[in-house]
């Protein structure tokens, strides 16, 4: 698959992903605003997820060329799972650092808030990161499936033409004369022997024979 193509598809997907997220968490969000500690009124809601969608964003999209690099150099997955888990929490608490900070930014209650409420809902966090990874490894296996098939199916082509080729030169250079043009019920019209003219050949063939016709040389079509 072109380079550039999937890096458009990657950049739609991410685009389309993350304030898809913000949108669905924003309104599931709605029916907590002023019960729970965390959600104190609606402005804070907005602001904290519109900020974890873009911090997000920014995130997966690190994680994206971590894992380029690190699939080109190791393939194994029991080596890339254990990454893949520890930079999904890191990027979940990354996420969840920024969405907090601007919640409690906007309420004004940063001054007296303990330091590891800022980190508060971290392992839901991650845990989105970490699905966000499984699909990217997805769609990037599928991708790989689908060039892999592109290339079998280009092979396939180039070996029937070159096979086809090869027939064809065993036969007669001139099969490309369509002389079996020519070639009709020989009991009506009367035939004569022929040597083509083509500086390919000069294989002997069949031609048909018309006296009102001028006598040139059969040459290749």
């Amino acid at each position: 698959m072109d380079q550039d193509h999937t890096v458009s598809l990657f950049w739609r997907l991410q685009l389309v992903a993350w304030p898809a997220y913000g949108i669905v968490s924003t309104v599931g969000a709605l029916p907590y605003v002023g019960l729970v500690p965390h959600l104190d009124s609606l402005h804070s809601v907005l602001v904290g997820k519109a900020v974890f969608s873009a911090a997000g964003l920014v995130a997966s999209a690190g994680l994206r060329i971590v894992y380029r690099r690190v699939a080109a150099q190791s393939g194994a997955w029991t080596r890339i799972a254990p990454l893949v888990i520890l930079l999904s929490y890191v990027a979940g608490l990354s996420a969840t650092l920024c969405a907090n900070a601007a919640r409690y930014l906007i309420s004004g209650r940063y001054l007296d808030t303990v330091w590891s409420s800022f980190f508060g809902g971290a392992v839901n966090a991650s845990a989105i990161f970490l699905a966000w990874s499984a699909c990217y490894f997805a769609v990037r296996n599928y991708q790989a499936l689908e060039t892999e098939k592109s290339e079998a199916l280009k092979a396939n082509a180039l070996a029937q033409q070159a096979q086809f080729e090869m027939l064809r030169s065993q036969v007669s250079p001139c099969i490309s004369c369509k002389a079996n043009d020519f070639k009709i019920n020989r009991s009506r019209v009367p035939w004569r022997s022929g040597v083509c003219s083509c500086a390919m050949c000069h294989a002997p063939i069949d031609v048909l024979y018309k006296p009102y016709v001028s006598s040139r040389p059969i040459e290749c079509q």
